[in-house]
């Protein structure tokens, strides 16, 4: 059975005045280009296929095979993307799923551009949402969900010319009925921050697929870790998801992202 393994990105940079321009609460997430770089040729080297955005459902179908997948995918629109992800991926013939937000294109500094985005778009990347104002999707009513799958689809769509079906959720945070309005709404696919490794059964029942968030620090050979965990990795992962988990349950949603943002000051 084939698996896919979904690498999450930030912001990606070159200079020190490029981090100084990267929200405070997006540092721990944010990688220097040349990492980025290596992290793509370690996973090349390693002979791992890395999958093309459009061939998730053929990745999943393939019979009697037992590939490991890799998809990149990057969140909320860092201007990074374009000047240094884009072209990267690029070089080597590959591709992946760049989520925006579609308010802070052009709004945000340090942000991309939509000739940027299009120009990704017309090159083979998969311009996708991450919502209009990076809310959660957790503490919506139906309304504003709805509001933001489908203007966030609509303002991409019209902007890039490119076809819009999968969602990545701000913050990871979402519910069952965040599933079921996207759904309703044009959407196919939906990422989470859920670290886990994808397979035919788990994305079968919901359509959502779990990723592993890259921070600053990850090397390449910590990649293996997402890629083949070991019983003690996989172990360490779930008592921090369990943990984690409970303090939103305690805090709330805000009231966790509040605190995350005064650690990461």
């Amino acid at each position: 059975m084939n698996e896919i393994i979904v690498l999450m990105y930030h912001a990606i940079y070159s200079s020190d005045l490029e981090y100084k321009v990267i929200p405070s609460e997006d540092r721990p997430y944010a990688l220097r280009a040349d990492v980025f770089e290596l992290h793509i040729d370690f996973l090349l080297n390693k002979k791992y296929k890395i999958l093309n955005p459009n061939s998730i459902e053929q990745a999943f179908s393939e019979q009697g095979s037992s590939d490991k997948y890799i998809l990149f995918t990057f969140d909320d629109g860092h201007e990074g993307f374009y000047k240094y992800a884009y072209p990267a991926l690029m070089s080597r013939g590959l591709s992946g799923i760049f989520f925006v937000t579609t308010d802070f294109v052009e709004n945000k500094e340090g942000f991309c551009s939509w000739n940027d985005l299009k120009i990704m778009s017309e090159s083979g990347m998969s311009i996708q949402s991450h919502g209009v104002t990076h809310k959660f999707f957790e503490d919506m009513e139906e309304p504003e969900s709805k509001n933001e799958f489908l203007v966030s689809k609509k303002t991409i769509e019209d902007k890039t010319m490119a076809k819009v079906d999968s969602i990545s959720f701000p913050g990871g945070r979402f519910n069952a009925d965040s599933i079921g309005i996207g759904r309703k709404h044009g959407y196919k696919y939906f990422f989470t921050s859920n670290e886990l490794i994808n397979t035919h059964n788990s994305f079968l029942k919901s359509r959502c697929l779990g990723r592993f968030a890259i921070r600053s620090n990850t090397s390449e050979l910590a990649l293996l870790d997402f890629v083949c965990p070991s019983f003690q990795v996989k172990a360490k992962r779930y008592v921090f998801n369990v943990v984690k988990k409970m303090a939103k349950s305690i805090l709330g949603n805000y009231g966790y992202h509040f605190l995350y943002k005064i650690y990461n000051k």
